[in-house]
């Protein structure tokens, strides 16, 4: 959906609404993701806490994914244990602040597999040897193909058997890549 040109004229009237008025139907809720999607918007940190804490999955998605603000540890912590996926990989994607551990371990064994996968594409995710167990693994393919084709990381040779055999084209393509077969 798209905003009209009326309603882009009115930022200072979204941005007031953020403040006081609650999204009152799923639609409005539509309209107010789709500006801060449209990243024209730079939210005081009031609207930043309300847009993050809605409601409505779609504009904390929206929020999550917003690069005009810098959210605080407990803003980020909040969004990584969202109870919507889509909130929680936003999360994972943004790259304006360091996941811990705890943070990688506990996306890594998220219900949703687009969250899992985000967290094998962050490049400053460091590989342990826990994580790329969990990743080759993983019950679906596209986690045991990502991590192979991650090439910062020297797999053992149980580890390219495993990939080699896996019973996904998709994974098994990935290792072949890898190893340039």
């Amino acid at each position: 959906m798209l905003i009209d040109n009326k309603h882009q004229a009115s930022t200072s009237g979204f941005a007031s609404s953020l403040e006081s008025e609650p999204f009152l139907s799923p639609d409005d809720a539509c309209r107010r993701a789709d500006y801060v999607w449209n990243q024209a918007f730079i939210p005081s940190p009031e609207q930043v806490e309300r847009g993050l804490t809605d409601r409505y999955s779609l504009v904390r998605s929206g929020f999550s994914r917003l690069t005009t603000y810098r959210p605080t540890p407990m803003q980020i912590e909040r969004g990584l244990t969202d109870p919507e996926g889509c909130v929680r990989c936003g999360f994972v994607l943004r790259m304006d602040y360091q996941m811990s551990h705890l943070q990688i371990m506990r996306a890594l064994k998220d219900p949703e597999w687009f969250v899992r996968e985000a967290v094998i594409l962050r490049p400053d995710v460091p590989l342990s040897p826990d994580i790329i167990h969990n990743a080759i693994t993983d019950s679906m393919p596209q986690i045991r193909a990502r991590i192979a084709g991650r090439l910062d990381w020297d797999p053992t040779e149980d580890q390219v058997k495993t990939g080699l055999n896996d019973e996904s084209d998709l994974a098994r393509l990935a290792w072949r890549n890898r190893l340039g077969r």
